[in-house]
C-alpha cells in the first residue's frame, strides 16, 4: 500500500509473530522497532539496518515487585491467587516467574491457584468469581499479570462486597488501576510509560529512515534493552497521579 514508504512500531501478543513481520519489513526495506515480545533467537543486528531496536521491560523484576507489594499488603501471610497473561507471551511468563520467587521467599504465603486469563478483564472476572466460590475467605490477595485482569478481579470482588478487603495488584499503570491504588482497592500497579513506548517506538525507526543514525553501527546494548518502569503504591500514588 505504501510501497515501503513507512516505519513500524510493533507490539505482538505472540512472540512467534515478531519474526515474519520483521522479515517482511526488512525485505521491503522498512525500518521497524519492536516491543515487549520476540523469540529469543530474533535480534535486531541479524536484520541490519532495518530492524532498528527491541525494547521490553523486565517482567521477572516487576512481577516480583508487584508480588512483594501484595505480600506486604496482606501482612506477609495467607493465601493468594494469580492471573496470568497469554500462555505463549514471554512477558507473561517472566512476570509469573517473578511472582514464584516471591512466594518461595515467603513460606507463610501460599499460592492457592494460578490460571491464565489472556490479559482480559472479562476472563479474569469469571476466573475470580469461581475462585471465590472455591476458596472463599482463604483468598487474602489477588496478583494479576496486567491491570485489565486486575480490574476484572476487582469487579468480581465488588460483586461479593469484598472490594478493598482483598487487595489486588496489576501491571500497566492504567487509570482504573492507579485510582484503585488511591482508593485502597489495589495494592500496587506498574507504569511502563506507554506515552514513551508509543513515541520512541516510532521516533527511533523514523530517525533511522531519515539517515540521522545508522542502527548497524550502534552497540548491541542500544538495540536490545529494558525500559524503566515505576511501581505505584499508596506511598507514591498521589504524586504519580498528578504528574501523569
Amino acid at each position: 500500500k505504501t510501497g515501503g514508504n513507512m516505519v513500524l512500531n510493533l507490539d505482538p501478543n505472540d512472540s512467534a509473530d515478531a519474526t515474519p513481520i520483521v522479515e517482511a519489513c526488512a525485505a521491503a526495506k522498512v525500518y521497524v522497532m519492536s516491543q515487549w515480545n520476540k523469540p529469543a533467537d530474533l535480534h535486531p543486528w541479524d536484520h541490519n539496518p532495518y530492524y532498528t531496536a527491541f525494547v521490553t521491560f523486565d517482567g521477572e523484576r516487576y512481577g516480583a515487585e508487584t508480588g512483594e507489594a501484595l505480600v506486604k499488603s496482606i501482612g506477609g501471610k495467607g493465601g493468594i491467587v494469580a492471573l496470568g497473561g497469554i500462555i505463549s507471551n514471554t512477558v507473561a511468563i517472566a512476570r509469573k516467574a517473578g511472582l514464584d520467587k516471591v512466594v518461595a521467599a515467603h513460606p507463610d504465603v501460599k499460592l492457592l491457584d494460578f490460571q491464565v486469563a489472556d490479559w482480559q478483564s472479562t476472563k479474569a472476572y469469571d476466573v475470580v468469581a469461581a475462585w471465590l466460590t472455591r476458596f472463599g475467605d482463604e483468598i487474602k490477595g489477588i496478583w494479576a499479570a496486567n491491570d485489565d485482569m486486575g480490574v476484572g478481579a476487582l469487579e468480581a470482588l465488588r460483586a461479593e462486597g469484598l472490594a478493598g478487603k482483598v487487595p489486588v495488584t496489576g501491571i500497566d499503570g492504567i487509570k482504573a488501576a492507579v485510582e484503585g491504588v488511591k482508593s485502597g482497592e489495589f495494592a500496587a500497579t506498574l507504569s511502563s510509560d506507554p506515552y514513551w513506548q508509543g513515541s520512541m517506538g516510532l521516533a527511533i525507526p523514523y530517525a533511522a529512515s531519515l539517515g540521522k543514525f545508522d542502527p548497524a553501527k550502534e552497540p548491541k546494548e542500544h538495540r536490545e534493552f529494558y525500559g524503566q518502569g515505576i511501581v505505584v503504591t499508596k506511598e507514591n500514588v498521589e504524586a504519580f497521579y498528578k504528574s501523569n
